[in-house]
């Protein structure tokens, strides 16, 4: 695969890709006003970059306003999405240009919203285009390489020696630490459909859960890794937390051990004490228009 800049012999090319992409994925959308011309005036004054195959077919482009770092369109033609396309614009980006960038991408768009996400964009605000509810996503805020996906089964020991790392002396000074038992009780309550894994090159760093509850967005966990800690990777992950929350109308809620310090970094981001256990600290960070 190649990448290259754009040329005026891609760009009819280019406005069928742009219109097949917005027919095939913004299904919400009326169809009857697309047009090829539509890509001329979507993209005037911006960076074009497309990616073409082996046989020097164009399969995707990117377009960037590069004052704001903003990725405008990315868009791959049909037959060639899953292929690695739209990652391989994206790091041919951050190749060229410093970060962080930023997009909006539309809350109906999940596979798109999925696809970022596994990439290391976080969600950093929302809002609302013609009657389309977006989120305001960034590149380039956690450390370099940095991705995440679904938790699986085969994570289990990882996650369990993540548990003991970051939350031994907390449970211990607030209940006692029998290490059977413990081992025994975090694997008959792991639930992996609700965890993503954070990953450096590969090697696991960290895990962090959120339940859509009913009423509420519910932080279950977050753990990261002793030597990823003091990064801003926690800092920036609870703010994409909020963020969602408040795009749902929802207060984000969590809890944290009483003897755990990250209740200081819970308050310093907005949350406040909503109720407490004889353990437990509740917080809840209200909905804000």
């Amino acid at each position: 695969m190649k990448i290259r800049a754009a040329i005026d012999a891609d760009l009819p090319v280019l406005a069928r890709i742009y219109l097949q992409g917005r027919r095939d994925i913004f299904t919400w959308q009326d169809h009857a006003s697309f047009r090829l011309e539509d890509f001329a005036e979507q993209t005037a004054g911006e960076a074009i970059r497309v990616a073409e195959d082996g046989d020097a077919e164009v399969t995707g482009f990117l377009s960037v306003w590069e004052a704001e770092n903003f990725v405008h369109h990315l868009f791959v033609a049909d037959g060639h999405r899953g292929t690695g396309t739209g990652r391989a614009l994206l790091e041919d980006l951050r190749s060229r240009m410093p970060g962080p960038f930023r997009l909006k991408c539309i809350v109906a768009n999940t596979a798109a919203l999925d696809f970022y996400r596994r990439l290391g964009w976080t969600v950093a605000g929302h809002g609302e285009a013609e009657g389309s509810p977006y989120l305001l996503m960034e590149w380039g805020k956690l450390p370099a390489g940095l991705l995440r996906r679904a938790a699986t089964d085969a994570d289990l020991g990882f996650l369990w020696e993540l548990h003991v790392l970051t939350m031994r002396d907390y449970v211990e000074q607030t209940w006692g630490w029998e290490s059977l038992w413990q081992e025994e009780n975090f694997r008959k309550f792991f639930d992996f459909t609700v965890m993503e894994i954070l990953e450096v090159d590969g090697e696991p760093v960290g895990a962090i859960s959120v339940e859509d509850q009913e009423d509420r967005l519910y932080l279950r966990n977050i753990e990261i890794h002793p030597a990823w800690q003091n990064r801003g990777i926690g800092t920036v992950l609870v703010t994409e937390f909020i963020e969602l929350a408040r795009a749902k109308s929802l207060p984000a809620r969590l809890q944290v051990l009483k003897v755990n310090p990250a209740r200081r970094l819970y308050e310093r981001m907005g949350f406040e004490l909503c109720g407490e256990t004889e353990t437990h600290f509740l917080m809840e960070h209200p909905v804000q228009e």
